[in-house]
């Protein structure tokens, strides 16, 4: 899962995806698992979410809105209401599942829930099962049960801490005119995407001031079914060996969610 924003500069996404700054071929800043998935992100304007995907997904299988809707961002927030998925298509370069907002995502907690009649164009359902926390792939090795991902956002927060305050816009400050590539540089500091580090982002961080996630998440999501005691290595081996069909979203860091 990756988030991202229409708005942002491609030398930034370059440099959140991990790639060759310069080359074009960033989309966006991978979410990771483990104990880091719950970490605030930072940015202002996130406005797209990637779902990345190891077959290719049927894309009539998905819907976004109304009561069918089977891929939904549900949220928490202090103020105002949460953005919602307005609209979905097929990235043809990676394949990935783009899912645009109707807004920028304000402080908030987040949970994008995928279920399971999303299908493969081989007609293969979601094997979603998966807790916060988890390593991916997600699933129990048979096709079933809805995806449901964490996340958390906190505009400003440059250091990830939980609340925005005069730390972050200190750290603006002292990477002040840094592009990526250079040392000082970082992309939590960039907090508006546009690749370099400035007043503004400093400005965001004042504007936010004293900004914390809600307390309150959005939703009880049932504990899945009990998974095998494979580790995620061996799960993700013992899958491609008992179904070359089963379908698996590639996302956080690049690894494995199944279907």
């Amino acid at each position: 899962v990756q988030v991202s924003s229409n708005a942002w500069a491609q030398d930034f996404m370059d440099a959140a995806d991990l790639v060759v700054i310069g080359s074009g071929l960033g989309k966006g800043y991978s979410i990771p698992t483990g104990t880091a998935q719950t970490k605030v992100l930072p940015w202002s304007n996130i406005n797209r979410l990637r779902v990345l995907f190891t077959e290719p997904v049927d894309l009539s299988t998905v819907v976004v809105s109304g009561p069918s809707a089977n891929v939904i961002l549900h949220g928490t927030v202090n103020t105002g209401t949460p953005p919602t998925i307005t609209a979905a298509a097929i990235d043809p370069i990676d394949g990935a599942l783009v899912l645009a907002l109707s807004k920028s995502i304000p402080t908030a907690n987040l949970r994008l829930e995928i279920k399971d009649s999303v299908k493969s164009l081989a007609g293969i359902a979601l094997d979603g099962e998966f807790n916060t926390g988890d390593s991916l792939p997600s699933g129990n090795l048979s096709a079933g049960q809805p995806f449901n991902f964490r996340f958390t956002v906190n505009p400003g927060d440059a250091n990830q801490n939980g609340v925005v305050n005069g730390s972050d816009a200190g750290l603006a400050y002292f990477a002040f005119g840094k592009q990526p590539g250079q040392a000082l540089y970082s992309i939590f500091i960039d907090i508006n995407g546009n690749a370099v580090i400035n007043g503004s982002d400093a400005g965001i961080a004042y504007f936010n001031f004293g900004a914390t996630p809600p307390v309150a998440l959005p939703g009880s999501v049932a504990a899945p079914p009990a998974m095998s005691s494979l580790s995620a290595i061996d799960r993700a081996f013992s899958q491609l060996d008992e179904d070359e069909d089963d379908l698996l979203v590639e996302g956080i860091v690049d690894e494995l969610v199944s279907f």
